[in-house]
C-alpha cells in the first residue's frame, strides 16, 4: 500500500511512524492509512520478540550469555534487535554460534584488520534472510581508550579492505588511513568503494507494493542492483511477464539468485551478473531498482539516472534519508502486511 500523506516520510525517518500512526487513529478511527502504519509496525515488534524468544533457548544451551532486546528507537519499523555481552570474544563466539540458526556474519576481517577491528569497534552485525532479514547487533562495552581517538585517523572497513595486514601490525592501520585519504583526495588512490553492509533483503511482502510503485509492465526491462538473492527480478518476471537482470558482487548470493529463478521456470526471463553495479550496461533498461545503504545508493544514482533513455524509472527504497543531489519525482511511505520502507522514484 502506498501511502498518500507526505509527513509519513518524516515520520519514517524519525523513527516515530508507530506513535504518529496511533495519533492519526485516535483522531479518525477510519483513518485507513493510519492502520494500516499500526498494524504494520506491530507485526514488525511481534516478529522481532518472537526471534528473540527463538533464539534465547539456543544461547542459552551454547553456555553464552547474552541479554537481546528489540532495536531501540524505532524498533518497532525494522526487523532488529541487540545482543549484550562482555567482551568481544564473548560477541565472537556469539557470532560463531549463530550461524547453526542461519545468521551471516557482516564483517569477516583475519589478522591485523582482526585486531584492528576489535579494538576500534563495539559491535559485530550478524543477519538472517528468508522471507525478510532480521539483524543482530551484538555489542559489548568498549573499555579501550581508542574511542577517544578522531575519526580521521580511526580506521574502518575502507582501511581494513585497502590492505591486508599481519595481527601483530594492527596499529599501522592508524596510519594507513589518513595516508589512503590524502591519496584518495589528490588522486594518487582509487577512492575506497562505499560498504555494501550485510544482504538486507527486500522484504517479500513489499515486492508488489514497489513493482506497482515503479509501474513495472511486460513492457519493460528490470534491473536490480545489488539483488541479493534475486526474490525481487524473480518476481519481477513472473508477476509482470518482463524481462529482468540482476547484478550481485557477492558470489555465493550469485548462485542463489540463479538457482531461485532457475527453479521458477524463469531462467529464459531473468539473468544474473557477477559483478559491480557501476559497470553494468543499462543500454536497454526500463526500469532500475537501487536497495542499498543510503550513502552507496545516493553515491551511484546521478550517474544511474544519467545513463539511462528518457522515460525510464530508477527506484530506491530506505528507511534513511538519501542525501542524493538530484531530487525525485515522486517519494512515498509503501507499507505492507509486516515491513515499512521509504520509495523514491526518478525519471530519467
Amino acid at each position: 500500500m502506498e501511502l498518500v500523506r507526505r509527513s509519513w516520510i518524516d515520520d519514517v525517518y524519525e523513527r516515530r511512524l508507530l506513535p504518529a500512526g496511533r495519533a492519526a487513529q485516535r483522531a479518525d478511527g477510519d483513518d485507513v492509512e493510519a492502520s494500516a502504519v499500526v498494524a504494520a509496525c506491530e507485526s514488525i515488534g511481534d516478529a522481532v520478540r518472537t526471534e528473540i524468544a527463538r533464539l534465547e533457548p539456543a544461547i542459552d544451551r551454547a553456555g553464552l550469555s547474552a541479554s537481546l532486546s528489540p532495536a531501540g528507537d524505532g524498533g518497532d519499523q525494522i526487523h532488529a534487535m541487540v545482543a549484550e555481552v562482555a567482551d568481544f570474544d564473548e560477541a565472537s563466539r556469539l557470532a560463531s554460534m549463530l550461524g547453526a540458526e542461519s545468521y551471516r556474519p557482516w564483517q569477516r576481517w583475519s589478522g591485523g584488520a582482526l585486531e584492528s577491528f576489535r579494538r576500534s569497534t563495539d559491535t559485530i552485525t550478524v543477519a538472517r534472510t528468508d522471507q525478510r532479514t532480521d539483524v543482530l547487533n551484538i555489542t559489548w562495552p568498549s573499555a579501550s581508550k581508542l574511542d577517544r581517538i578522531p575519526s580521521v585517523v580511526r580506521p574502518n572497513e575502507a582501511d581494513w579492505s585497502f590492505v591486508s595486514l599481519p595481527r601483530p601490525l594492527w596499529w599501522l592501520y592508524f596510519l594507513i588511513r589518513p595516508l589512503r585519504l590524502i591519496g584518495e583526495r589528490t588522486g594518487l588512490v582509487q577512492p575506497a568503494p562505499g560498504h555494501l553492509g550485510p544482504f538486507l533483503a527486500t522484504p517479500s511482502s513489499l515486492i508488489d507494493p514497489l513493482l506497482d510503485f515503479a509501474a513495472v509492465t511486460a513492457d519493460d526491462v528490470v534491473v536490480d542492483l545489488g539483488c541479493g538473492d534475486g526474490r525481487l527480478v524473480v518476481e519481477a518476471a513472473r508477476r509482470r511477464g518482463c524481462r529482468a537482470r540482476g547484478v550481485e558482487t557477492d558470489a555465493e548470493l550469485v548462485e542463489s539468485a540463479r538457482a531461485a529463478a532457475s527453479t521458477a521456470g524463469l531462467a529464459g526471463l531473468v539473468a544474473i551478473e557477477h559483478g559491480d553495479a557501476a559497470g553494468v550496461s543499462l543500454d536497454d533498461v526500463t526500469v532500475v531498482f537501487v536497495f542499498l545503504p543510503a550513502d552507496v545508493a545516493a553515491e551511484l544514482l546521478p550517474t544511474i539516472v544519467g545513463r539511462l533513455s528518457p522515460g525510464a524509472r530508477v527506484i530506491a527504497h530506505e528507511q534513511h534519508r538519501l542525501p542524493v543531489s538530484i531530487d525525485p519525482e515522486h517519494s512515498a511511505v509503501l507499507v505492507s502486511d509486516d515491513a515499512v520502507t521509504v520509495a523514491h522514484r526518478w525519471i530519467a
